[in-house]
Parts: C-alpha cells; structure tokens; sequence
C-alpha cells in the first residue's frame, strides 16, 4: 500500500518530533545513569544496601555481595553507626536482607549493628521501609551502598521520602567491572529511572512496591 504525497509529510514531522521527544527524555536520563555522583567520604547515621539477587543456597550473588562488602568497609571505617539491609523473599528462596546481613557477619561486621527489613521488592520499596528503621532509631541521612549506575536513582528516593542521602557508589561489583553487565544494567537503569519519574513525580504514588 503505498503512502499517499500528503500524508507523508506528517509521518515525517512524526518521526522527528518522537526523535526530539526521545532526546530531550533520553539524553537527561542517561546522564542521571552515566554521570556516577562521587563519594565525597560523607558521614552518615547509617548505610543503606538495596537488595539484589541471592541464590537458593542463602550465598549472595556476586552483586548483593559487592554492596554488602562495601557497606561493611564504609561501617569499619567508622562512616555511619549502622548497615540496613533491604529487600524481601521472591517466589521462594530466601530474605535477600537476611541473607545479606548474614554475609555481612562472615565479613566481620558486628551483628548488633546490622538491621533488616524484609518487606520490599523494589529501590523504591527499599528505602520506604528502611526509612522506618530509621525513623525508630532516630537516624535520618545514609549513605547509600549501591552500583554506580544506581546510585542517582536511590537518591532521588531519598529525596521523595525525606531522607538525607549520600553517595557512596560500588565499583567493584561485576554489573560495573563487566563491561556486557554494565551496558545491560546502564540501559536497564536509565527505562527505571524514567519509569520512577512518572510513576512518584509527575503521577504521585507513594505506594512502595507498586
């Protein structure tokens, strides 16, 4: 079927307009995503360690790991009086908090210092319920132990929920270090950095896990 001379020229002006759409939304995002913010060695009442992936033995995977292994580095260095530990339990398995924190212990980091939540299936979902942990200990800024690609998200929820959050990005972990891992997770990262956009700034949820 072929494109009649008239509407052709729409379909071009269409075609443009969505290539500008996609660089005015994209270019900012990937920005949010590439541009990792440093770690300015700020102190903080705690740090905060999103949850990932933990295998059906309880051993973390190699992600989790890395974040926790930085959070027990950043707590020895006398950085924040405490470790969250976030995130709930999939299908099956288990607590990835739980599991993290348990790691956390073979690293040497004192357990009565270290706190879960169990609750959470998202970033978002992470930090609202480690926001009361907080809240019952009177803590109100983190540091925020994540993937550098991550960290500008997390910050901006802490931003929403009233926390005071400070870098302090994970480059030893294999989603950054690999480059294939670090491509996937970056592109990944700038569709739920545009997805936390809509859904908590310009639609307003405050629902965690939504």
């Amino acid at each position: 079927m072929r494109i009649s001379e008239r509407v052709r020229p729409i379909l071009r002006r269409a075609g443009m307009l969505a290539v500008a759409v996609g660089l005015l939304v994209g270019l900012p995002v990937a920005w949010m995503v590439l541009a990792v913010p440093p770690d300015e060695g700020t102190r903080a009442d705690c740090v905060v360690v999103p949850g990932a992936k933990v295998h059906e033995d309880g051993r973390p995977a190699h992600v989790l790991a890395a974040r926790v292994a930085h959070a027990v580095a950043l707590l020895k260095e006398g950085r924040a009086h405490g470790v969250i530990f976030t995130g709930g339990q999939g299908v099956t398995g288990p607590v990835e908090s739980e599991a993290a924190r348990d790691y956390a212990i073979t690293l040497g980091a004192p357990a009565d210092r270290l706190f879960v939540e169990t609750r959470s299936h998202t970033t978002y979902g992470n930090f609202y319920h480690a926001r009361e942990v907080m809240r019952a200990r009177g803590w109100t800024s983190c540091l925020v132990s994540t993937d550098p690609f991550h960290v500008r998200r997390c910050l901006m929820i802490c931003q929403d929920l009233g926390i005071a959050g400070y870098p302090a990005p994970v480059f030893e972990g294999p989603a950054y270090t690999w480059p294939r891992l670090r491509a996937w997770y970056s592109l990944r990262e700038c569709a739920a950095t545009v997805k936390h956009l809509v859904r908590y700034r310009i639609m307003g949820n405050t629902t965690p896990d939504a």
